[in-house]
């Protein structure tokens, strides 16, 4: 009896709680145990706020049961006033809904999600409404999202946003192929992309990219640059001369390791991006 009043005391005081299906064997039956330690963790958890909340669950078999508990699990930790929320998932589901609960959380302040499906985007469906007055630090890892006007909605029920990294998703804010973020608040932006395999309803990547940011100090953009054959003759002609502007952005080039463009032709788009780079001594 005296361990288990320990083990009580301990959930009553913790504001941390740390999941990680990793943690327990890999056989299929090890699946609802793992559901069943994280329910007695919540039912034994007292009224205390919760600080932070990180949940890593890559599974490739009970891909419904998981989607349904981990939604549940989000909106518990919500009910609780959840400050930070950390959600790794990798599985063989193509849809994903958000919970309303998360994206209207008054106290969140971080929200890290990354739903891969294996090496493909997971479609993600947002609530209509969204508020997060809090929120500082923005993680999207692994998403479509189809609809632009949510994809809008979504950055501006962030007012307080200072950091937002855009990893691996396929995320635009109108129909002209534009990621717009609009934020007074926003200190840094991350964006890199290193999946070519397209949802078939939301089947093209963002061309042009604009940050509306006054404070905005840093950006962190290009890691790898690989461009297919033509892209520079079709794109570079559209965006006019402000893409060497934006290219000399601080940090925007920072990360940069390498540059790989397929059946070179010569072109003077082509020869205008070389030469930028060199001017760059970024080799």
């Amino acid at each position: 009896m005296g361990k288990i009043e320990s083990v009580d005391s301990y959930l009553e005081i913790s504001t941390v709680l740390n999941f990680d299906r990793t943690a327990f064997p890999e056989d299929e039956e090890y699946d609802e145990r793992f559901v069943y330690f994280v329910d007695l963790v919540f039912i034994f958890h007292d009224d205390s706020d919760i600080h932070r909340f990180s949940l890593c669950w890559h599974s490739f078999r009970y891909d419904d049961i998981m989607k349904r508990h981990v939604s549940r699990w989000m909106a518990h930790a919500v009910k609780h006033n959840v400050q930070e929320m950390t959600i790794y998932n990798t599985d063989r589901h193509l849809g994903y809904e958000i919970p309303h609960q998360l994206l209207n959380c008054k106290s969140l302040t971080k929200l890290d999600m990354q739903m891969y499906r294996v090496l493909e985007y997971v479609d993600t469906t947002l609530p209509k409404s969204m508020c997060l007055p809090r929120l500082k630090f923005l993680w999207l890892g692994g998403f479509s999202i189809a609809n632009v006007e949510l994809s809008k909605r979504l950055f501006s029920s962030c007012p307080a946003l200072e950091t937002l990294v855009i990893a691996n998703s396929d995320i635009q804010t109108d129909d002209q192929r534009n990621l717009i973020v609009d934020s007074l608040s926003l200190k840094k932006f991350n964006y890199f992309n290193h999946y070519v395999h397209l949802l078939p309803h939301n089947n093209t990547m963002p061309t042009t990219i604009k940050l509306r940011a006054p404070n905005i100090g840093a950006v962190y953009m290009v890691e790898k640059m690989r461009l297919s054959a033509g892209f520079l003759e079709s794109n570079l002609a559209v965006i006019g001369d402000d893409w060497e502007a934006g290219l000399s952005s601080p940090g925007m080039l920072s990360h940069l390791e390498y540059v790989s463009i397929e059946k070179v032709e010569g072109c003077d788009a082509e020869l205008k991006l070389l030469s930028f780079l060199l001017k760059m001594q970024r080799f």
